[in-house]
C-alpha cells in the first residue's frame, strides 16, 4: 500500500463529460473534445479506467487488480489517466503527480515481480486535429482559395470560388 492514506483514500471518478468512448477489442479508444486528443488504453487500463466510479478508493482498485498487476502499476496508471485529464478534476486526491516512464514501470514490476506473470496498464496518446483543420482539400462543389485548394481531380472555378471538376 502506498505511504499516503489520503491518496488512497480517493475515490476517483472517470470524466464522461467531453469524451466519446468507444470499445475496439478489449481495449478502450477514448477521444477528448476538449483538449482533441484521443487515448488508446490497453485491456487492464480500460478496466482499471471503468472502475473509476467515485465508489471504489485507490486501495480498493489496487486490491481488485492485484491478481493481475502490482500496486504501482495500478497507482501509475491512474496518476496517468488523471494528467490526461480522463478522471475528474481533484477526484483522485493528493498526487505527487509522478508518472513513471513505461521503462521504469516495467523495470520496478520486474524487480518485485521477478519471473511471475504479471499484466502492465498502458495509455497511449496522440493529438488529433479539430476535424475542420484535418481537411488537407476541398471536395467538389466546396468553397475554394489559395489557401484552400480543391482536391485531386477538381480545379477552384475562378468566377464562383468552387471547386468543379471529377474530385
Amino acid at each position: 500500500m502506498s505511504r499516503n492514506k489520503l491518496f488512497d483514500d480517493a475515490r476517483p471518478v472517470a470524466r464522461t463529460e467531453d469524451v466519446i468512448v468507444e470499445g475496439l477489442d478489449d481495449d478502450v479508444i477514448i477521444y477528448d473534445t476538449e483538449n482533441n486528443q484521443a487515448h488508446a488504453l490497453n485491456p487492464l487500463a480500460a478496466r482499471i479506467w471503468k472502475h473509476c466510479d467515485g465508489e471504489h478508493t485507490v486501495a480498493d482498485l489496487a486490491g481488485l487488480f492485484a491478481a493481475e498487476t502490482p500496486y504501482d502499476a495500478v497507482v501509475n496508471c491512474l496518476s496517468h489517466l488523471y494528467r490526461l485529464n480522463l478522471l475528474n478534476p481533484g477526484s483522485l486526491g493528493m498526487v505527487d503527480g509522478k508518472v513513471l516512464s513505461r521503462r521504469q514501470l516495467l523495470r520496478k514490476v520486474a524487480i518485485g515481480a521477478a519471473a511471475a506473470a504479471i499484466a502492465v496498464p498502458m495509455v497511449t496518446s496522440i493529438v488529433a486535429p479539430r476535424a475542420d483543420a484535418a481537411a488537407s482539400c476541398q471536395a467538389l462543389n466546396a468553397s475554394c482559395s489559395a489557401s484552400k485548394p480543391c482536391c485531386a481531380g477538381c480545379t477552384c472555378n475562378a468566377t464562383t470560388l468552387k471547386c468543379t471538376g471529377t474530385c
